[in-house]
């Protein structure tokens, strides 16, 4: 309890002296889908921007899927860019992960099913990691970003039938900037909110290939 009233007072400190730090709701994705941290994502920034979302029936009405033993899955150029693969609950199969088109396009889909104008969702893949932190998280929009588990560095490419995945992929919101330390504040749905090392983040979100989105205001 004290650790998480020391997190809520530094977060009001640098929002208001330095940097900026947004205290996004993220829940926990475990145990219900171990593979489901795009959605989890998603649902946090979704809240963020006022917006009443329940994980689970994001993942069955607005997530589309497609399994790893399906047929059609081989005549996808980039099978990831237009369906989660796999299992988010891991159920049924194994669950692997969605790139930011699937999550974009989901996302706007639900806003626009509950009627909601007014915000949008945009892929900012290709984003150097300095001009998120300028752009977005210094203004206050935070950033869906693909990272890896645990915050490794070495990324693993594997098959499974013949499909190449990345087997670290992990997606958490970057939530905050700390000029002063040199440190990101994410909200992760495994880890929790938590700080990374600015440059490490860096690293790891480029090999990750850049991946990101975000969800804001239109003007």
């Amino acid at each position: 309890m004290l650790s998480n009233l020391l997190l809520r007072v530094e977060i009001l400190f640098l929002s208001l002296f330095t940097g900026c730090v947004m205290d996004v709701p993220i829940a926990c994705q475990y145990p219900a889908y171990p593979s489901g941290c795009e959605v989890y994502a998603t649902a946090a920034v979704l809240r963020y921007n006022g917006v009443s979302v329940r994980e689970d029936v994001y993942i069955s009405d607005y997530l589309p899927k497609i399994s790893v033993y399906s047929k059609r899955i081989s005549l996808l150029s980039k099978p990831f860019d237009s369906y989660f693969v796999g299992d988010p609950s891991g159920v049924e199969e194994l669950g692997l992960y969605a790139n930011p088109p699937v999550m974009v396009k989901s996302a706007n889909k639900y806003l626009k099913d509950k009627g909601i104008t007014g915000i949008k969702a945009f892929d900012t893949t290709g984003t150097s990691f300095k001009a998120l932190i300028g752009k977005y998280i210094l203004r206050g929009i935070p950033v869906v970003i693909w990272l890896t588990l645990n915050d490794t560095e070495t990324i693993k490419n594997r098959k499974v039938l013949g499909l190449k995945y990345v087997s670290v992929s992990h997606t958490v919101v970057l939530a905050g900037y700390n000029a002063w330390t040199g440190r990101v504040y994410i909200a992760d749905s495994i880890g929790g909110k938590r700080w990374l090392s600015y440059k490490k983040a860096k690293r790891i979100y480029n090999k990750r290939g850049k991946l990101s989105f975000i969800i804001k205001e239109m003007r």
